[in-house]
């Protein structure tokens, strides 16, 4: 069955890249928000996994933030614009960019140790018995670092599929060394963003 859901979910990835040529990132990137509602009736309805009122309440509140993101760009009068070879690396060597990686590695280093230290204390917890209320705060904190470290390589995977779209449109992009760059880069970003929501 996972082999099923990760093939649809790589396929829809796939359309999802061949969407970022007809709209704006910003729009596209909020409507795979709506995974978060597909998961809740896929787990209820498929899995028959119990669902709590929280996730309801999350759920529906990422929903209408994805609703609310939409409806602004129907009534917003907005104009994308349609970067260039030289202009897609002049914005990939800018000082802020690089500086913004920087930062993202550090903090995705620490995001990923913090998780692997926080799985092996509520494993310890549950092999030694220890009461419930000592490890709470633990297991509510374990699966949020464990997202964000994911959610920092599908933000990449974003970037660098809407690069990809830009330079595909431009005449003669396979005869320039960036788009080889970007595909490679969107490939191991998307590897790790399934990975980890594999694993979850």
């Amino acid at each position: 069955t996972w082999v099923i859901g990760t093939a649809l979910f790589i396929f829809a990835s796939l359309a999802n890249f061949a969407a970022f040529a007809f709209a704006p990132a910003a729009l596209l990137a909020s409507l795979e928000a709506t995974q978060f509602a597909s998961n809740i009736l896929f787990g209820r309805f498929v899995l028959g996994s119990y669902v709590s009122r929280r996730m309801y309440a999350g759920t529906l509140c990422v929903c209408s933030c994805t609703v609310a993101v939409v409806l602004s760009f129907a009534f917003a009068e907005t104009e994308e614009i349609e970067y260039g070879i030289d202009e897609i690396i002049v914005c990939f060597t800018s000082t802020k960019y690089v500086l913004f990686i920087c930062f993202m590695v550090v903090f995705a280093v620490g995001l990923n140790k913090c998780t692997i230290y926080l799985r092996r204390l509520n494993q310890a917890s549950k092999t030694e018995g220890f009461a419930k209320t000592n490890q709470d705060w633990r297991t509510n904190v374990e699966p949020i670092t464990y997202a964000c470290f994911s959610a920092i390589f599908g933000t990449q995977a974003v970037i660098f599929s809407k690069c990809l779209a830009l330079l595909l449109k431009t005449g003669g992009a396979f005869s320039h060394w960036l788009i080889y760059v970007m595909l490679v880069g969107w490939l191991i970003f998307v590897y790790v963003w399934l990975t980890r929501m594999n694993d979850a």
